[in-house]
Parts: structure tokens; sequence; C-alpha cells
């Protein structure tokens, strides 16, 4: 078995369940979900649910007994005697935000640790992955309504994360809010290469997209997901032809799975090439499909 610990909110754990996954299926063995991690709150960091579970994953919730025992296992990595006389399982810790020589060579039994935001994890699953993240239950009729309208023209879907990027003193420091000159170079690209767009936007933060953002086309705000409900968002982005992302996971899937939908032809993905505040490593070759555009 493969077992992986969760952190952060529905993209993160996109990212985190396709990682392992991908190792699973190269073991031939079930996928473990530690979830018991994701009710921690600090001043850092937000406490979250598992929201994997609105869609038609096969993963098998760990036993919280089993968790506390496997939480002890990433601070003995070095004295791997005292480990395994613990546990069977045998942590792999992230190291940094680049893609991790050797994790398709990860033996059975391993503990990922982790946020794994690489495509190149699980580049060769797409097809699984993309039926196991749909949804469980029917989008609501007024998501229904947006999709047929996506269905109908070139239509392009724009994320603006704002809110703890803006708000939370970790989250500004580690991500940052995107400036709008970003925005202002994506909607050009998008000029000259989509034939009469229709912008759909998604945003925790509507009225400053209002106020600052100019769209030349049709523009229509998605705005009647929010709290449990802001995974038919996620699936919404992945419906549209055309993306244009922030530095946010949320969105992130939202393109890929879009990109599972359509394919790669025809298809334009804008990317920030800032995904990370206040420093140089971006990994960008890991993080973004080769076929992504990226603007600064």
């Amino acid at each position: 078995m493969i077992c992986i610990r969760f952190e952060g909110g529905l993209g993160n754990q996109m990212f985190q369940y396709a990682a392992g996954r991908a190792l699973a299926l190269r073991h031939e063995t079930k996928l473990m979900l530690d979830v018991s991690t994701l009710v921690k709150n600090s001043s850092r960091v937000t406490a979250r649910t598992f929201e994997l579970s609105r869609f038609r994953q096969v993963g098998h919730l760990l036993d919280k007994r089993e968790a506390r025992w496997l939480h002890w296992l990433p601070r003995l990595r070095w004295l791997p005697v005292l480990s395994a006389l613990i546990s069977p399982w045998r942590p792999f810790v992230e190291k940094g935000f680049a893609w991790q020589e050797g994790f398709d060579r990860l033996p059975d039994q391993t503990y990922l640790v982790g946020y794994w935001q690489s495509y190149r994890y699980f580049a060769d699953i797409g097809e699984i992955l993309a039926q196991e993240f749909e949804p469980c239950e029917p989008l609501s009729l007024a998501s229904q309504a947006v999709a047929g309208q996506m269905a109908t023209g070139n239509s392009v879907a724009l994320h603006v994360r704002r809110g703890d990027y803006v708000s939370l003193a970790a989250a500004a420091s580690f991500h940052g809010a995107l400036p709008l000159s970003y925005y202002e170079a994506a909607f050009r690209r998008v000029g000259e290469a989509v034939a009469d767009p229709h912008v759909f936007v998604f945003s925790d933060d509507p009225n400053w997209c209002r106020d600052n953002l100019q769209f030349a086309g049709t523009v229509t705000y998605v705005t009647h997901n929010f709290g449990s409900q802001a995974w038919q968002d996620l699936v919404l982005m992945g419906r549209c032809r055309h993306h244009i992302i922030a530095n946010s996971s949320f969105s992130w899937w939202g393109a890929w799975l879009a990109d599972q939908r359509w394919g790669v032809p025809g298809r334009l993905v804008i990317a920030p090439t800032r995904w990370f505040a206040g420093t140089g490593e971006q990994h960008l070759q890991d993080r973004y499909p080769s076929h992504w555009e990226s603007l600064s």
C-alpha cells in the first residue's frame, strides 16, 4: 500500500492524491489517505476539510490510530532501524518544490509527506485521474446553466485568487496575489489567439475584479458557488476551452482537467511565471505542461 498525508485545500489535495495514486498504480496496490492533519489550525495554516470526498476518488481513509503513529515517522527517518520497529511504513518527505528525482522508484509501503505540485508525477495516468476527479453528485442547476454557456463558444476561465493571499500574512509572503499587469498581459494574449472570447470570472473577491479588470468581449461572473460548494467552480473551470490561471492549485487543476477534456491542440492556457512570492525557485518546467504559456 501507498499512503499520502493531506495538507491544504482542494487543489493541494488533488496534487497529493494524484502523486500517490500514480505510485500506488505502479505497485498495483491500494492508496491510503491520511486526512488527520487537515484539521490543524494556526496563524500560518488554515484548517481544512477533506474536499476530495466530493469526487469519485478511490482512496481508503487511514485509521486514526495508525495515523497517529505515522506522524512520528518523518521525524525518525534518519533512524531507519527505530522507524522499522515502530511501523512497516517508510516515510518519503518532499525536499523543496521541484520534481523529486527517484519518486517513481519508491517502494511499496511508502508514506508520502509533501505537496507534489508537478504534473510529472502523474503525467501517464491523466485519463484515470480525469475519471476519478468527476463529481459524485450532479452540479447545481445554476452551475449546469453556466456549463451550458461554456459549451457554446470560446469560453475562457479566468481565476483571481486573493482571499488569504491578501489577508493572511503567511500566505501573502509565500504566494501573494498576482499583480494587475499579469491579467492585462493575459487579456492581450487572449485577444490575439481567441476569436470572440466569453470570459468566465472565478474569484474569492469578485468586487475587486469588477473594479479593476477590463474585458474585451462577453464576461460572466460566476459567484453562486461559495463555502462547501466551491468545488463546483473547479469543475466548471474544467469545462472551459481556454484558461488564465492564478498562482493557485485550484485553477491549475481547472486547466489540467480541461486538457483531458478538450485535448491540447487549439487550447490556450496562460499561467504566471511567478508561483511563489519573493523567490527565484519557481520550477516552471516541473509545474506546467509544455504547451502552457507563462507570462510575468
